[in-house]
């Protein structure tokens, strides 16, 4: 681990808007909001701080699967 990392207090807020949007803890139009950027400059940033856009647990996934397959025609 770097002894020290070197980001600007909008990166760190960035950063924390990432972490905050990839725990579920916001939406992306919060997190973006907080930063004050566009939705789509802060999909952009997710993905340049290695962020998922997706912010969708696999289980919840799998269950809506199960239910769109028990409601199909």
């Amino acid at each position: 681990f770097p002894a020290s990392i070197k980001l600007s207090e909008k990166e760190a807020m960035i950063v924390l808007a990432c972490w905050a949007y990839s725990q579920g803890k916001v939406s992306l139009g919060k997190a973006a909001e907080m930063v004050g950027l566009s939705k789509r400059e802060f999909m952009s940033r997710l993905g340049e701080y290695g962020f998922s856009i997706f912010n969708y647990p696999a289980d919840e996934i799998e269950n809506d699967l199960k239910n769109a397959q028990r409601h199909s025609l």
